[in-house]
């Protein structure tokens, strides 16, 4: 019950055979990285963002992509009727992995030359791929210089 799981709940280990990690000794696996840049901060440490105490009123604040709102972590409207469609690759002949229909929110991890955002991993998880694209106005597509997405608060 510590776990909130039901009484009756039965837990199983993997099987023998199932390995939850595989020694790699050429060091070859894939290894994904980082969708935005490290910083580093006075100390030689790494990190997307860093809390540094305010001198004047003592408060912790954030400092880096996410506190700056850069150009990672933002989230945009659709705009375009009646849905805009989510591509694999930054190319409209690219296969589609899903779409959003009008209204809908996207959550952005970057924006490529003004016309391509990436998708948040959040997002990622919900279409089931490691990446994802939507064009930001239709010029590519032949429809002018309309948009397709609008920023919106986060």
């Amino acid at each position: 019950m510590l776990m909130g799981l039901p009484r009756d709940a039965v837990f199983t280990p993997p099987k023998k055979d199932e390995e939850m990690f595989l020694y790699r000794p050429n060091h070859d696996a894939p290894v994904p990285g980082y969708a935005r840049p490290l910083l580093m901060d006075e100390d030689g440490d790494e990190g997307h963002e860093f809390l540094v105490e305010d001198m004047e009123t003592g408060d912790m604040q954030t400092q880096g992509h996410t506190a700056a709102g850069g150009s990672g972590d933002c989230w945009f409207k659709v705009i375009h009727k009646p849905a805009i469609v989510i591509r694999s690759k930054p190319d409209v002949k690219s296969d589609m992995v899903g779409r959003k229909k009008h209204g809908k929110t996207i959550h952005a991890q970057r924006v490529v030359d003004n016309k391509w955002l990436e998708l948040h991993s959040s997002e990622l998880v919900k279409l089931g791929v490691s990446e994802a694209w939507v064009l930001i106005d239709g010029s590519e597509m032949g429809l002018g210089d309309e948009q397709l997405l609008e920023r919106v608060p986060s």
